[in-house]
């Protein structure tokens, strides 16, 4: 009975030694695309990154883990407990449901009309229904899970939603666009809004900046001239009127 209960402590030493392990590091040895998504999601919704691991020690697959951050805050409850109700077997969709939100949380508004995988199907229920009507939406967990991680790395990276809508479009996982947008993938860099703006007007944001300094202390100066002339006039009438 002894030689039992030591063989079932070494047991678990080891498996918390494996389980410290991987909740330290958090990823497997070379995947640091996988790490930069646990950095980017951890600073996105205000969280330590251990948190981030431990939700995916649980069992919630990486790419879903912004879909569990995103429900506990809007819900104010713990992500264990959005966790265990999704590892439970309920959809998604059910689990915002649960905490008494609406779809509605989950759209991000878009300048063109989406058709085709993996977005079309989800911006399409939101289209055919007026938006007084997006509380009976039904997403399948792909949606949820597309919608969610369109808002956090477009808003995190600031990048225009439709750039991420390409680029999921064309294969690429969360994690790896993510990469891309930190410059992982050979020095790439995505368009952001300024650099549209910029390829589209030729000016840059700090030239933008330097033109409404430029401006304000135009602007500056001549309310200062007009103070003296208005200064100056009252001096005048004074004078007229006593010399009458």
């Amino acid at each position: 009975m002894l030689k039992r209960i030591l063989l079932l402590v070494v047991l678990g030493l080891g498996l918390n030694i494996h389980s410290a392990q991987a909740f330290s590091f958090g990823f497997f040895a070379g995947d640091n695309a996988r790490d930069n998504f646990y950095v980017s999601t951890a600073r996105y919704f205000g969280v330590p990154r251990s948190e981030v691991v431990l939700i995916e020690h649980y069992g919630i697959p990486v790419e879903e883990i912004p879909v569990v951050l995103f429900i506990s805050q809007r819900a104010n409850v713990l992500p264990y407990s959005v966790s265990m109700l999704r590892l439970g077997g309920m959809p998604w969709i059910e689990v915002v449901r649960y905490y008494n939100l609406s779809p509605v949380i989950l759209y991000t508004p878009v300048a063109y009309r989406v058709t085709g995988p993996p977005y079309g199907y989800a911006y399409g229920y939101y289209w055919k229904k007026a938006p007084k009507k997006w509380n009976r939406i039904v997403l399948r967990d792909n949606d949820v899970v597309n919608l969610v991680n369109l808002r956090f790395l477009s808003s995190y990276h600031r990048l225009s939603p439709e750039k991420v809508i390409e680029m999921r479009s064309s294969g690429r996982s969360f994690t790896a666009i993510n990469r891309d947008a930190m410059g992982g993938k050979k020095g790439e860099k995505l368009e952001t809004r300024e650099s549209k703006i910029e390829k589209k007007t030729g000016i840059t944001k700090r030239e933008i900046s330097n033109k409404k300094l430029k401006t304000d202390s135009q602007k500056g100066k001549e309310e200062k001239v007009n103070g003296k002339k208005e200064k100056g006039g009252k001096g005048h009438g004074k004078k007229g009127l006593l010399s009458q």
